[in-house]
C-alpha cells in the first residue's frame, strides 16, 4: 500500500518546502504546487489512482488562481471528494465564502502538531 499523497498548494516556496519536510517525515508523499492553476492541472490530468491526493493543503492568497477560485473549481468537478484544508495568514475575511466550505482551516503560521493532527484526521476520513 502506498503512502497517502498530500497536494500542497502555496505560492511561498519556503513554506511548501517546510510542509513537504514535515509531512514527508510522517510518511506522506507530497506534491507541491505554487498556485491553483498548477494544482488544478495535477488533479485534472496527472492524478490517477495511487497518485490521487488523499487531501489538499490550500493557501488562500496566491497569484493566478487563488484559493477561493480553486475551491470553486474543485467543488464543481466530477469525481471523488478530495478533502481540503485551507491555510491562511489573514483573519476570517480571507477564508472562503460560506458556499465554499473547506473540510478544515488552519491559521498561519501553522503549528506542526496541529497540522499533522488535521492531516491525519482528514486522510483517515477520506
Amino acid at each position: 500500500m502506498t503512502a497517502p499523497l498530500i497536494l500542497v498548494v502555496d505560492d511561498d516556496s519556503d513554506l511548501r518546502e517546510a510542509l513537504s519536510i514535515v509531512l514527508g517525515a510522517e510518511g506522506y508523499r507530497v506534491v507541491p504546487a505554487s498556485d491553483g492553476t498548477l494544482a488544478r492541472g495535477y488533479v485534472e490530468h496527472i492524478a490517477k489512482d495511487d497518485d490521487r491526493p488523499a487531501m489538499i493543503l490550500l493557501d488562500m492568497m496566491m497569484p493566478d488562481m487563488n484559493g477561493e477560485q480553486f475551491l470553486r473549481w474543485l467543488s464543481g468537478r466530477a469525481g471523488p471528494h478530495i478533502p481540503v484544508c485551507v491555510m491562511s495568514g489573514r483573519s476570517a475575511a480571507s477564508t472562503p465564502s460560506s458556499t465554499l466550505r473547506p473540510d478544515a482551516t488552519l491559521q498561519k503560521p501553522v503549528d506542526a502538531d496541529v497540522l499533522l493532527g488535521t492531516v491525519a484526521e482528514l486522510v483517515a476520513g477520506h
